[in-house]
């Protein structure tokens, strides 16, 4: 293995014909990558997007051929907005869709303070709220694979954090990060999200979805469209300094396009994690809480309206 893989050098050979997968944050950076590699590769994928023009606008622009880009399908979707997102399942389910993978990818950061109209902060709702009503609906109409693998894209800076723990306040709180914005609320929901796949690894057992896989991954320091999302005088630092200290997207899209689509992973079963050098990782003691994962998605969906997810 090359010491810097891309995304598609690790799937070259790989046949993903006739297999669908679901990848949020596809209108750029790893998302987009991961889209473009897997489509490449012979899959069918649903993209969505909060801009049909911006999502067909970066895929013309991908360099797939024709056949390749047909199997993109771009829906309207905006993650921090619940009830787009239920509408979005409730379309899938109408069209008696299946997924093989499904990569929780899309992420903002350090945004200013904003309240979604469901009440929720809005980095919060598009990090962790979106995403679990997504996955929570995928499961309950089994729309994914027994087989199928899900993914979440994480961050070294998350998971190094000795500091970091679960906030489940901003789901009853949305002012509790007020002061810091999404600088806080994005690893919070990341932390959030990844104790949901702990506690669905756990759940799946004697169930239908027993083999299915959770990963956490993380792709290391990568230059994607985030660095837009800081202040003025960061985007100018990081368009000079951004292409020296971080790794293309290509190489930062490796450990997801690997993850979703290797034959056999290394590692137990359970809520697995991979760095982007392809290699299993310890997850934090403190993520490992099997009490605290329960609680936390048992909070999620009393506060998500989802119900209780039964497999």
């Amino acid at each position: 293995m090359s010491p810097k893989p891309t995304a598609e050098g690790v799937t070259e050979g790989i046949d993903l014909a006739g297999q669908r997968f679901l990848i949020t944050g596809a209108s750029s950076g790893l998302g987009l990558e991961l889209a473009r590699v897997l489509a490449l590769r012979g899959a069918s994928l649903v993209l969505p997007v909060r801009s049909l023009d911006k999502g067909r606008r970066v895929l013309d622009s991908a360099g797939l051929d024709e056949e390749a880009r047909g199997r993109c399908e771009l829906v309207v979707c905006d993650l921090s907005r619940l009830e787009a997102v239920r509408a979005l399942v409730d379309s899938l389910v109408q069209q008696g869709r299946s997924f093989q993978g499904l990569a929780l990818n899309a992420g903002v950061f350090g945004l200013p303070f904003e309240l979604t109209p469901e009440g929720l902060e809005f980095t919060f709702a598009s990090n962790f709220a979106g995403h679990f009503v997504l996955l929570h609906g995928l499961l309950r109409h089994r729309l994914l694979v027994p087989t199928g693998r899900v993914l979440a894209t994480l961050s070294e800076a998350v998971r190094l954090n000795p500091f970091l723990r679960p906030d489940v306040r901003l789901l009853t709180e949305p002012r509790a990060h007020a002061k810091r914005f999404g600088a806080a609320s994005s690893p919070t929901a990341k932390v959030l999200l990844s104790l949901s796949l702990l506690h669905l690894a756990r759940a799946v057992r004697g169930t239908w979805a027993e083999p299915m896989e959770f990963f956490g991954v993380d792709p290391g320091a990568t230059l994607t469209d985030n660095i837009n999302q800081g202040g003025r005088v960061a985007q100018a630092l990081m368009r000079v300094l951004g292409p020296r200290l971080l790794k293309p997207v290509g190489q930062g899209a490796a450990v997801l396009a690997w993850a979703l689509t290797t034959p056999s992973l290394p590692g137990e079963r359970g809520l697995r994690y991979f760095t982007n050098e392809l290699a299993p990782v310890s997850i934090p003691r403190r993520w490992l809480d099997a009490d605290l994962a329960e609680q936390v998605w048992r909070a999620s969906e009393a506060h998500l309206a989802t119900g209780p997810l039964r497999l």
